[in-house]
């Protein structure tokens, strides 16, 4: 079962293409709906990892990939419409809208892994800084680290999801590197 920071983010101004995406998505994951990118941009929180943005929706989508940034969230984008133009390349995948039935649910799955591999990357490094800081206070003290625990059971989860992506996401996640990858 989907985790509570597995949703999926819809963003379109169409109907029809919200619920042709919706109906495909929500037996798997908590999708919300925004109409305009203005409603996005307000649904996102650390809760969302996809976001599907239609190429139709009206304001600057470069907004959607700032505010990513800006608030550090860790989320995927899948662009709805066309595979070329600035949004499509800088999105980590790209749907053509007639192919929503049959596709929509592999990739967001994708996304879904990259996410997660995202989230718990960024969570293994913080702790390994946390760790490290720690040690000296704790080897001062004679004690273990407290996060040794957690930093095994993350490597575990890690190694888990690696093995469930292909190389090229891998790496693209572990480097923060933001280019389509059009599946």
């Amino acid at each position: 079962m989907a985790s509570t920071q597995d949703a999926v983010l819809v963003a379109s101004p169409e109907e029809e293409q919200r619920l042709s995406i919706t109906s495909v998505l929500r037996d798997h994951w908590p999708v919300r709906i925004a109409t305009t990118l203005d409603g996005a941009l307000d649904s996102l929180d650390d809760s969302i990892a996809v976001t599907v943005i239609d190429e139709s929706i009206e304001g600057a989508p470069s907004d959607l990939f700032a505010a990513r940034l800006e608030n550090e969230l860790s989320f995927q984008i899948l662009w709805l419409g066309a595979s070329e133009g600035p949004f499509a390349d800088r999105a980590e995948a790209v749907l053509d809208p007639a192919r929503v039935e049959d596709q929509s649910l592999t990739i967001v799955d994708r996304l879904q892994r990259r996410a997660r591999y995202d989230r718990l990357l960024t969570r293994f490094y913080e702790l390994a800084r946390r760790r490290g800081r720690d040690d000296e206070e704790s080897t001062a003290e004679g004690k273990p680290a407290a996060t040794d625990a957690e930093l095994d059971s993350l490597k575990r989860e890690l190694d888990e999801i690696v093995a469930e992506l292909d190389d090229e996401d891998a790496f693209e996640v572990a480097l923060g590197d933001r280019q389509t990858v059009d599946r």
